[in-house]
């Protein structure tokens, strides 16, 4: 006979944290006053040039690289792909991506707004696609939870959302180095949850119930598909019986 065992209480999201969020909703930083003025020199320099029909100097069009901009904004995804939450600075330099694509809004190549840090793979991906019809989530100004879900280590665009179903399939966001990455982490977690579902209250169970709280953190990769999971495991655990049986 086995006994199914609910974690006791849920994991405790802080209050930037959406619990039913895929690619997290960025909160935007703002950049310190002298860059920020910095960069808006350079937007309305720009925007002139265009106006008179010009062409920018490449030093002008390569404002959005600035280094103190890069910062700020890898902040805000916590050094992760904005639309795919996977870690980037431990295998790539990391992309600064336009939401509305540069190509085709070339007025807001320099509009912090429009910047976010994403990855190689997303942002090739991504290219310069621009729908009215069929937009991506926009993850700095949308609710991602709204548009996509997770079923296990796969991410879905909601049925009842195009601009999810639209984000899912552009950006290809269940290949298979994203899903074995995510089975990794499940995985992982998965037996330090199993772990404190077994153990007696006190201290150590403690622990074990922080580290599941900041595994499920918006500085984690795949943090939307560990909340998903933590929120609703349900710990399968052997009776006395049953483990005596097994020795026997």
């Amino acid at each position: 006979m086995r006994r199914m065992r609910l974690l006791e209480s849920p994991i405790r999201i802080s209050e930037h944290e959406d619990r039913d969020a895929l690619v997290i909703r960025i909160h935007r930083l703002g950049l310190p006053e002298e860059v920020s003025n910095r960069l808006l020199e350079k937007t309305l320099e720009l925007q002139e040039v265009l106006r008179v029909g010009d062409q920018p100097r490449a030093a002008l069009l390569n404002g959005y690289r600035d280094r103190e901009v890069k910062n700020v904004i890898k902040a805000e995804t916590h050094g992760k792909c904005a639309y795919c939450e996977s870690k980037i600075d431990h295998v790539y330099f990391g992309d600064i991506e336009h939401i509305k694509p540069k190509s085709l809004y070339p007025q807001l190549r320099l509009t912090y707004e429009n910047l976010t840090y994403v990855c190689a793979v997303c942002n090739n991906h991504k290219r310069d696609y621009d729908s009215d019809t069929d937009p991506l989530v926009n993850p700095c100004e949308d609710e991602p939870g709204e548009h996509l879900i997770a079923l296990g280590t796969l991410v879905l665009g909601n049925p009842h959302s195009q601009k999810g179903i639209a984000t899912e399939q552009v950006l290809d966001l269940n290949r298979a180095e994203l899903v074995n990455r995510r089975m990794d982490r499940i995985k992982s977690l998965h037996n330090l949850a199993q772990l404190y579902a077994q153990m007696d209250d006190g201290r150590r169970k403690e622990i074990v119930r922080s580290e599941l709280e900041e595994e499920s953190s918006d500085s984690k990769e795949y943090s939307f598909c560990v909340r998903a999971y933590l929120s609703n495991v349900l710990e399968e655990l052997p009776d006395d019986a049953d483990v005596r049986a097994d020795a026997e």
